[in-house]
């Protein structure tokens, strides 16, 4: 693990993508098969806009869900954001199910705002704006009133505190 961390680290620091990327092709299967390290994976290929590994390593994946942002989401959630850096405009059908999943997620815990947030980013990628706008008033309020206590673990790379409105978490996507 321990060069693992001393490539996130110099990912956190000065942006080493091919360090980090080759640090996570050298772990065993099993531990690229995490949904954490899924998730670092697939976000490190999207900011290498390696886009064709990226949707790789999401269909390869065993799991139903991956990280996504901090929580758990449904793997499809990932394979939508995936399409939405790429430029591509998802349709609403094509995700729908697994959209619904994660809004099922959201109604069973009210209170957490770390999966009211990948809704809404769900909802961004889908292009329903003033749903994604509703939820994340509704996600920085539930943020605010954690009083500082963290509900899902975090790694080096992200930003911790207060989640803002209309500016997502750790997202690295180029515009030009």
């Amino acid at each position: 693990m321990f060069p693992l961390e001393k490539a996130r680290s110099a990912f956190a620091e000065k942006a080493d993508l091919n360090g980090i990327r080759a640090a996570h092709e050298a772990l065993p299967t099993s531990m690229k098969d995490d949904v954490y390290i899924t998730w670092e994976r697939v976000y490190c290929a999207m900011c290498a806009r390696d886009f064709a590994v990226a949707g790789e390593i999401v269909s390869k994946s065993p799991n139903e869900e991956i990280r996504f942002f901090g929580p758990l989401v449904p793997r499809r959630i990932v394979a939508l954001w995936l399409e939405l850096v790429q430029g591509n405009h998802p349709t609403r059908a094509e995700f729908r199910t697994a959209r619904e999943q994660l809004y099922r997620n959201v109604e069973a815990d009210r209170t957490d705002p770390f999966t009211l947030a990948a809704l809404a980013l769900a909802d961004v990628a889908l292009g329903r704006k003033e749903e994604s706008l509703q939820e994340a008033r509704r996600c920085d309020g539930n943020a605010t009133n954690l009083r500082g206590r963290r509900r899902r673990p975090m790694h080096s790379g992200e930003r911790r505190g207060r989640l803002r409105l209309g500016k997502p978490v750790g997202l690295c996507i180029r515009t030009t």
